[in-house]
Parts: structure tokens; sequence; C-alpha cells
């Protein structure tokens, strides 16, 4: 499909100037797939109620002073998961978390499994920077918008969650137990966060000294642990798992 957004040949203009002029083009680009801005460079689809798709246009002129790199990640967001996390885990959520379930980079949910960008350059011809936006957008259609309508079930959703590959992540690690949790899976959601507990648990500086139920603070769980792994993250993750044991009664 091609997508019919109206351009102005640019002109002698600033780069800030090229970069309103693009945003134009793309909120209307993204209508069109029913994406509607909800905030400066991110736009937002309900899929089903309460699953809802995200599309974040992240930019950088890499001092070129002439060329916008445009780099789109693909957000899905499952509000009951997102109201409990923030309840149980919310020392993972800070003032500017941008709030998400699971995330990617488009370019990693296409065959070729790769980062991309869409560049844009002041001077260019109207129809080159038109093919950009209609690849762009084709991409989101062909392969972001398959993937969030299977994120909406939740089995697919927890496979997306184990198997992200990022790591030291709130993804994975906490808001996979608290899917289990909501879709029934009491037993098997605190087995996940025990054992999650456990695997990134630092080594005791003094493995002859009992580990405290609850640690004062983090400073005290620094003085405890080597840095073999991140002690401030596995402090914070054992005040999930005691806030999680006590919200599903176990």
């Amino acid at each position: 499909m091609i997508y019919k957004v109206d351009l102005i040949e640019a002109k002698v203009m600033t780069l800030k100037q090229f970069e309103k002029e693009l945003d134009e083009k793309l909120i209307k680009g993204f209508q069109s797939l029913d994406f509607f801005q909800v905030g400066k460079h991110h736009y937002s689809r309900e899929f089903e109620n309460g699953k809802v798709g995200s599309i974040l246009v992240e930019k950088t002129d890499r001092r070129t002073k002439e060329t916008w790199f445009i780099n789109i990640q693909i957000l899905f967001i499952h509000d009951k998961v997102e109201q409990l996390g923030q309840e149980v885990a919310k020392e993972f959520y800070a003032p500017n978390y941008i709030v998400n379930t699971v995330f990617e980079n488009l370019g990693y949910l296409t065959p070729q499994n790769e980062y991309i960008t869409f560049d844009f350059t002041i001077g260019q011809k109207e129809s080159r920077i038109q093919k950009t936006i209609d690849d762009l957008l084709e991409t989101v259609e062909k392969h972001a918008v398959p993937m969030l309508k299977k994120l909406c079930d939740d089995e697919e959703l927890f496979k997306k969650m184990r198997n992200n590959g990022l790591g030291l992540q709130i993804t994975n690690q906490i808001k996979a137990p608290i899917l289990l949790f909501l879709m029934g899976n009491q037993n098997e959601a605190y087995e996940l966060a025990t054992s999650t507990l456990a695997e990134i648990r630092p080594t005791p500086k003094n493995p002859q000294v009992q580990e405290p139920e609850n640690f004062i603070n983090s400073e005290e769980a620094f003085s405890f642990f080597r840095r073999d792994k991140d002690p401030l993250y596995y402090y914070n993750y054992k005040i999930f798992h005691n806030r999680f044991r006590l919200k599903i009664n176990f």
C-alpha cells in the first residue's frame, strides 16, 4: 500500500524547520494506520480493551546539521500488568519511564532482524522523501501491527517477555511473573519470581554471614555483596519479591 502524504519540496531551511515538516507528515501517515498522537513523537492505538500498541519516533542528526536519522521503537502495553507492576515494583518505574510491557526496535521485527533507521536530508527531492515515508509506514503495517495484535494473547506476550534477550530488564524479570499471576497461574508466578531472585543474587563478601531477611537500605546491600552481579538491582528485586508474595497471598 502506498500512503499519500503531501510533501512540500525542501527549500533552504534549518534542521528544526525540516523536523517540523517531517512530523506533520508522520502524524498523517500514522493516522492512516489508526495510530494517533498522544505525546511528542509518541503515537498510540488500542487493539483490545486495556491492550495498547505504541510507536516512539526517535530522531538524531548525528551532528550532520542536514539529516534526520529516524529510529522507530514499537511498544506493547498491557494495562493490568503495568498497574500491578507500579504497585509492587515501583522502584523500577523512574519518573521519566515510558510505560511499556515489551518493546522492540522496528528493524528486529523484519526478516532482516537488524537495527534500521529511516534517513531524511534537507534538499532531497520530494519523491525521495515520500518514498522513505512510505517505506517506514509499510514496514510498521507489515511487521509491527501483526506483532502487536499477536501480543494481545497473554500466552504470546509471556513468550515474548521470556525470550526478548533484553537481559536485566523489568520486562522479562518482573513483569513476566506478574503476567503469570494475572493469567491465573499463581504457583508458577511465585516460583518464577523466586528463581529469578536466586539467579540475580550477587556473591556475599563473607559466605559465613547470613543474609538479612530485609536490608535496611541499599547501602547495606552494597556492603554485604561483591560486585559480580548488581547489588542494587538485587536489592530492589527483593523488595518486589516481598511485595509480590504478599499480594498473591503466599
